[in-house]
């Protein structure tokens, strides 16, 4: 009985694996490159899905006897209007870039319109079907209008050209060894090709003087670059970002040679790159980022002082004018996210997130701004009244950079290694941000964060807890108190009963006080499983309320 079930079995699973998928016939204007990369993207699509794909040029005689796919874009007028005769959905309205897809049946058999407002349409309306084939099979495709949100959509891309036409972040083993690859043509069209799945539509090239290495000038022959070079020095742990010292001898006397090019070989190679990057939609933009100033007529704290105090004539912007203007800035912004609801749209809510930490940095730098001005004031004419302001400025600045830290940690990775300022933490930056107030004589006394808008507080001290105490002594506290925690006693919980509307991805938002100046690990669970761990990490002082967000994942009670 056994024997004949596995037989039973081995002759199901073959006769399963002899379904061959619909035969389809993809129809586009192959002299069109962007349709044929759009094209080819669906055949391989396809035929991950074991679909038999006829490529045939649009104007070939196309058979009613099985699956077809068009692409075109608006210009090919008999095509648009073969479509809008066979189908009530009509096109929608489509900008630069967009594109209308529509499924009709003809015979039986489904036909999927690629409509394209031009060319670069056409190709993203491509794109996007041989996405549904390859996550969802060529059934799932729907009627859909897409335009672009933004019209211009790229990637700042810091050059290495060349050891002597370098971008201002060349100064290292990973810029040097790349080199060779900037003169590769085989980069560039897979970079591009990527770059056009994912909808994007220019490279900006960053390099602080690019053009000896792309150009001829006639009037100057010997600027042009032979060859492609590259240094071999052991390079230091760090350099001028301005751009200075990158002509030093150990750079420029320690090189090799990578390729060898004459200026002529390398004009026609960019040119072979940037008509690739057409073939993509793909633009290419060089930025010379070569001009470094700290302001055009800012002046500087100590001239801003010294000016003030032997009462000159003042001309230029002053510390203070710049600090109000970002001030402005911020409060502008804030004003206008007050308005914004992201309405459950995860890449808006990231969005406006984002607008609010750099606001809130923005009001971090203000009071940082002034209270230096004042504290120059102070060590110039010894009066009180200056410090008491600087330090009135600097709690300020605590306070929004406690925001900022908050928000910021809630949607980015802490802490970071960055290529200018090296090692960065969050947290750990809030600790010389205190500093700051203690090492002119201040006190810390840091305003409480109120908590976040729109949401649902749920109370402590009306939760189920142990080894809890309920108070109600440090003001600043939502509903009638909160819990205080004794790190002397053991195990501690505290556990509420909360019924969502409906199941959602949400947002918990802890609003405590922590002056320990120790981080304290809470990990939560939501419906008996883990949802994380949040770190309650200092909160300035023992009357300082603050918060940090765990993002969940979808729960109904």
């Amino acid at each position: 009985m056994v024997t004949k079930l596995k037989s039973v079995l081995l002759i199901l699973v073959a006769c399963t694996a002899t379904v061959a998928a619909a035969p389809v016939s993809l129809l586009y204007d192959k002299t069109v490159p962007q349709t044929e990369f759009a094209a080819q993207e669906i055949a391989v699509a396809l035929r991950d899905r074991d679909h038999s794909v006829n490529l045939q040029n649009v104007g070939q005689q196309k058979s009613k006897h099985m699956t077809q796919i068009i692409l075109i874009d608006l210009s090919n007028k008999s095509i648009v209007d073969m479509l809008e005769k066979s189908t009530t959905a009509k096109l929608g309205t489509l900008h630069t870039e967009g594109f209308s897809i529509r499924v009709t049946k003809e015979e039986g058999n489904a036909i999927y319109w690629v409509i394209g407002a031009d060319p670069a349409g056409t190709m993203y309306g491509g794109l996007e079907l041989a996405e549904v084939v390859r996550v969802a099979g060529l059934t799932a495709v729907e009627n859909v209008d897409q335009n672009p949100y933004m019209a211009m959509r790229g990637t700042k891309f810091n050059i290495p050209l060349d050891v002597r036409t370098p971008s201002y972040t060349d100064v290292c083993d990973a810029a040097q060894k790349n080199i060779a690859e900037m003169w590769s043509l085989a980069f560039w069209k897979e970079y591009i090709d990527t770059l056009a799945r994912y909808r994007f539509n220019f490279v900006s090239c960053w390099n602080l003087h690019p053009f000896p290495s792309l150009v001829q000038v006639p009037e100057y022959p010997n600027v042009a670059l032979a060859d492609v070079q590259r240094s071999t020095v052991q390079w230091k742990e760090h350099y001028d970002l301005e751009g200075t010292g990158f002509d030093a001898p150990e750079i420029i006397n320690n090189v090799e040679i990578l390729k060898k090019m004459t200026i002529d070989d390398k004009i026609s190679f960019w040119r072979r790159v940037m008509a690739y990057g057409k073939s993509r939609n793909v633009d290419f933009y060089f930025i010379t980022w070569n001009i470094f100033i700290n302001g055009t007529d800012n002046l500087s704290i100590p001239d801003y002082v010294k000016k003030t105090l032997s009462k000159e004539t003042i001309r230029g912007t002053t510390p203070m004018q710049v600090a109000l203007d970002i001030h402005a800035h911020s409060d502008k912004a804030l004003t206008l996210l007050a308005d914004l609801k992201h309405q459950g749209n995860k890449e808006l809510r990231l969005t406006l997130d984002d607008i609010r930490t750099i606001a809130w940095l923005g009001k971090y730098y203000t009071y940082k701004i002034q209270a230096a001005t004042e504290l120059a004031f102070f060590r110039e004419t010894l009066k009180p009244e200056h410090r008491d302001a600087a330090i009135e400025s600097l709690r300020q600045s605590a306070f929004y950079w406690r925001s900022y830290a908050s928000l910021a940690l809630s949607n980015h990775k802490n802490p970071l290694w960055t290529n200018r300022v090296g090692h960065v933490d969050w947290r750990e930056t809030f600790d010389y941000v205190l500093h700051d107030i203690r090492s002119i004589g201040g006190t810390i006394d840091i305003a409480s964060m109120p908590p976040s808008t729109g949401g649902t507080i749920l109370e402590a001290e009306d939760a189920q807890y142990e080894t809890f105490e309920a108070s109600d002594k440090i003001k600043g506290h939502t509903g009638t108190g909160y819990v205080t925690i004794d790190r002397n006693k053991g195990l501690k919980s505290v556990t509420w009963h909360y019924k969502a509307p409906s199941a959602a991805r949400v947002i918990l938002e802890f609003r405590y006080v922590n002056s320990w100046n120790r981080e304290t690990p809470l990990m939560v669970t939501v419906n008996g499983k883990s949802a994380g761990t949040v770190l309650l990490w200092d909160t300035g002082t023992s009357r300082t309320w603050a918060w940090d967000r765990l993002r969940s994942e979808e729960h109904r009670r």
